[in-house]
């Protein structure tokens, strides 16, 4: 929901915004806690892999580098062929789905600690918190 708003405030492409909900949707499906994990978006990424017929390699990278240090991602694109082909737009979407998976850290309870205001890459996730910790707050599992 997060990154589909995001998306919406950007007013990215409907493809873009396609390519962010799957991402979405598989990032964190091998995640085993909520401390950090670096290996999660990887076995992710493998896990996606499998299940679809044609896996976007974009989708791919932003599952696999989410919980990676930017420039990792950054490098990732610089020299994966495939993303350094659309450079500007693996670069826009990592940048949308990082700040979107940091909104989601108001799951962890203190705000004021987990959301460093100073990590996200784009001023209108800023202007987003409320609506994550709102989100979350009315979700029923």
């Amino acid at each position: 929901l997060l990154t589909l708003i995001l998306a919406e405030e950007l007013n990215l492409s409907r493809a873009d915004k396609k390519i962010l909900a799957t991402a979405a949707i598989y990032h964190d499906t091998k995640r085993t806690h909520d401390g950090v994990e670096p290996t999660h978006g990887r076995a992710s990424k493998d896990y996606y892999h499998s299940d679809v017929t044609n896996p976007d390699p974009l989708v791919e990278f932003l599952c696999e580098y989410h919980c990676l240090p930017d420039e990792q991602g950054y490098q990732e694109i610089r020299n994966n062929r495939k993303l350094n082909k659309n450079k500007e737009k693996s670069t826009r979407l990592f940048k949308v789905f990082k700040d979107a998976d940091g909104l989601e850290r108001v799951r962890l309870g203190n705000i004021r600690r987990e959301m460093d205001m100073k990590q996200y890459r784009l001023p209108i996730t800023k202007e987003l918190t409320l609506v994550a910790r709102l989100s979350f707050e009315n979700v029923k599992l």
